[in-house]
């Protein structure tokens, strides 16, 4: 029998194609049949040569048992798996020792945060930056794990004086959606989009006029239905009793990302914003010898 690491990328792809999705046996039927030049080409080539948006090659990839494209390019080239440690997935047994589970968190961190790149549309990400300067308020609405991400997009839009709420209470949350206008953005978080009270905010927010951006793992979620634009986090999860434990460092890698692009959109702008307001913060801060505090 043959073992992970000498199958060939023809036998793995085969063993997973009756479990592929549509779109995805559409990227399989391609590779099959362009192996040595698919071995070429990078994850946004195959995407635009296949005519399929990017986390579909992934998910083709993954299911076939890749891993990620780094692996499938690999193995494309050697006609082999490359051998490394397992430290992208983090399982809990009773036995494990606390020095064992630590690299594997910071390798699947790694491992997620390279996933997050190769899903990122650049495309949707200008579309963002600009929907977001351009807007005369922006409101972000999560709930759970995916609040802590909302409430960092606020803090980090209102240093660079852009006008942004969010509200912890849901009820408030759906009631602000029905104020929202066709001039401003409603942001919304959630790693599985398929949250109730976000989608309803998504749903609402985008019948008024609103533009509407997630940030989500994945393009097929109820909460994409009714997003203009989404920012894909990458459809790699890993859950420990039900918790997505790395959700929020790749809904964070995003939201670094757009709010990077926003500022070298008007660089004089908005650094000079940042400058006032690292003043202000610093006022808060002891000064002089804080032993004496």
């Amino acid at each position: 029998m043959k073992n992970e690491n000498t199958e060939s990328v023809e036998f793995k792809i085969k063993a997973a194609y009756p479990l592929m999705r549509k779109s995805e046996k559409k990227v399989a039927d391609y590779v099959l049949r362009n192996q040595k030049k698919v071995s070429n080409m990078t994850l946004s080539q195959l995407a635009e040569h296949v005519e399929v948006s990017q986390p579909t090659v992934l998910r083709m990839v993954k299911n076939a048992g890749f891993g990620n494209f780094k692996n499938f390019s690999y193995c494309l080239k050697n006609k082999k798996m490359p051998e490394v440690k397992n430290t992208t997935n983090i399982q809990i047994h009773p036995w494990n020792t606390f020095e064992e589970i630590i690299p594997k968190v910071i390798g699947s961190s790694i491992y997620r945060l390279e996933e997050t790149l190769y899903a990122a549309n650049l495309k949707n990400l200008k579309r963002a930056v600009k929907a977001i300067v351009n807007a005369k308020t922006v409101v972000v609405y999560a709930v759970e794990n995916s609040y802590a991400v909302a409430l960092d997009i606020t803090s980090k839009l209102t240093y660079l004086g852009i006008k942004c709420f969010i509200h912890s209470d849901t009820f408030l949350q759906r009631v602000s959606t029905a104020n929202l206008t066709s001039e401003d953005v409603a942001i919304l978080v959630s790693h599985s989009g398929k949250s109730i009270d976000t989608v309803e905010a998504a749903k609402v927010a985008q019948k008024n006029g609103a533009k509407t951006i997630a940030i989500t793992n994945g393009d097929s979620s109820p909460l994409c239905h009714y997003a203009d634009i989404i920012l894909d986090t990458g459809n790699s999860d890993i859950k420990i009793y039900g918790n997505s434990i790395y959700s929020r460092i790749t809904q964070t890698a995003i939201v670094d990302m757009f709010y990077i692009g926003i500022i070298v959109s008007d660089y004089e702008r908005y650094s000079k914003k940042l400058v006032e307001r690292e003043k202000l913060v610093l006022e808060k801060h002891y000064k002089g010898n804080e032993e004496n505090v």
